[in-house]
């Protein structure tokens, strides 16, 4: 991977991360903290089934 790839990606991931903090904090206002962590490990959960099922 050259030099200037990398940094595309990381800056990519920097913005992704980065924008999730407002994305939670409006989400939080709507529904319950209990509520989206079940649906945000629930996710990752399936994500991480389809990744490692063989």
């Amino acid at each position: 991977m050259k030099g200037i790839q990398a940094e595309i990606y990381l800056l990519i991931i920097v913005i992704i991360w980065g924008s999730t903090f407002a994305i939670i904090k409006g989400v939080l206002d709507q529904i319950p903290t209990f509520t989206f962590l079940a649906y945000r490990f629930l996710l990752a959960a399936l994500i991480l089934y389809l990744i490692f099922w063989k």
